[in-house]
């Protein structure tokens, strides 16, 4: 799923039933630059991070990625300098190697596209 402008796959609410029986992966990227990563497994948030921080990881199992975290390009050490385009570019390959599809300039120019109106859960 491709969502321009919007911050339904970040959503817990949204996201995490949405992943019961699958693994939804989102990565949402604000024009400020803030940042957040989701991982979610059968229902159950594995792994959310801010890509620029990415050594504070919470979830059920947040260091079970770890090794990914770093062949994806993420520096985990606390306080390391970051240039800001590094982490959007080091979070769509964590993706690739959480789920195993490459989100490509093709993919993306070629994907069949479907809309859907969704209904937010209240808090």
């Amino acid at each position: 799923m491709v969502e321009p402008v919007g911050f339904l796959g970040v959503t817990r609410s949204v996201a995490e039933p949405l992943s019961r029986g699958t693994t939804v992966v989102s990565h949402s990227r604000t024009i400020e630059a803030a940042d957040r990563f989701r991982w979610y497994q059968d229902g159950v948030e594995r792994l959310p991070f801010d890509p620029l921080s990415p050594y504070r990881r919470g979830g059920s199992t947040p260091e079970v990625a770890v090794e990914q975290m770093r062949a994806a390009g993420f520096d985990l050490r606390a306080g390391a300098e970051r240039d800001i385009g590094l982490p959007t570019q080091a979070a769509f390959a964590l993706a690739e190697r959480l789920t195993g599809v490459q989100v490509t300039r093709g993919l993306l120019e070629t994907a069949p596209l479907t809309g859907t109106l969704v209904d937010l859960p209240r808090p």
